[in-house]
């Protein structure tokens, strides 16, 4: 059974909690253009494009851009290890955001009149920041994206 969501509103979701996404991942930097499998399907990327690991193995890519405005090197977990230098491989600590989010225990889609809600927390619909909503037309996933790669309709974040 799927479970059909149109124009959800979490803000006057009771169910709905506000939650701060804080999660260290593992990153390589794409050599060369190429395409990955993710939870949410497909994702092209571009050399020089952040491909992550999640710490449940969950893998997806994230845009140059939108990678260096939201991560940060971490401590490595290895003791005596140093932090990666940014653009370097290793161990990264998202930004702190705070997010509206829902769980969900069925499979589900989402529709909205604008444009398909996007969240990188798979399981988890709404993501909407403090600061603006989050929205595969505000994600760098077509040709005008600022890289000479074409990432196509599934492209990375």
């Amino acid at each position: 059974m799927t479970l059909h969501l149109t124009n959800p509103d979490l803000a006057a979701d009771g169910a709905a909690r506000w939650v701060t996404k804080d999660e260290v991942v593992s990153v390589e930097f794409a050599e060369a253009t190429g395409a990955l499998e993710s939870a949410v399907g497909l994702n092209r990327y571009c050399a020089g494009d952040a491909l992550l690991t999640g710490s449940t193995g969950d893998r997806w890519c994230v845009s140059r851009d939108r990678f260096d405005a939201k991560y940060q090197p971490a401590e490595s977990a290895a003791p005596g290890m140093p932090a990666p230098l940014p653009g370097e491989a290793g161990r990264y600590r998202n930004l702190p955001v705070p997010v509206l989010a829902k769980r969900v225990a069925l499979a589900f889609t989402v529709n909205a009149r604008r444009a398909a809600t996007y969240c990188e927390a798979p399981r988890e619909i709404g993501c909407c920041s403090t600061r603006r909503a989050t929205t595969a037309s505000s994600l760098p996933r077509d040709s005008t994206a600022s890289t000479a790669c074409s990432r196509g309709a599934s492209g990375g974040n």
